[in-house]
């Protein structure tokens, strides 16, 4: 099996367990005073033949969030928090892009505007 194909397979078989668990039952590393980023890559987009995350998993994501009451901060804050030794009062989040694809920005833009959601878009 060559990387490409067990990667895919990985991907298939291990992200779509570990992001459908609510954070409860998470890793105690990630309780307390920890802001995990989320990191993501593409949008799906059908038409263009684009394989990447699904708008309507990223929306589900988003109001898995706004129900259970997290904060989503921008890696800048998250940066500061840490920095400054600051108490989290809720669990709190962070989300990037990378790679500077057109997707990101047409897409990913409205979604993350939609939820009020603050991110750093990494451009190389």
């Amino acid at each position: 099996m060559n990387y490409s194909r067990l990667k895919q397979s990985l991907s298939k078989a291990i992200v779509p367990t570990f992001s459908k668990l609510p954070y409860r039952y998470w890793p105690r590393a990630i309780k307390g005073n920890f802001i995990p980023i989320f990191m993501l890559h593409r949008f799906e987009s059908k038409e263009c033949g684009i394989r990447g995350h699904a708008i309507e998993v990223v929306e589900n994501c988003f109001e898995f969030l706004r129900k259970n009451k997290f904060d989503i901060v921008s890696i800048e804050e998250a940066v500061r928090i840490k920095e400054q030794g600051l108490q989290l009062e809720r669990p709190t989040v962070s989300f990037s892009i990378d790679d500077g694809y057109w997707d990101q920005f047409e897409i990913g833009a409205d979604i993350f505007q939609k939820y009020d959601c603050p991110t750093t878009y990494f451009i190389t």
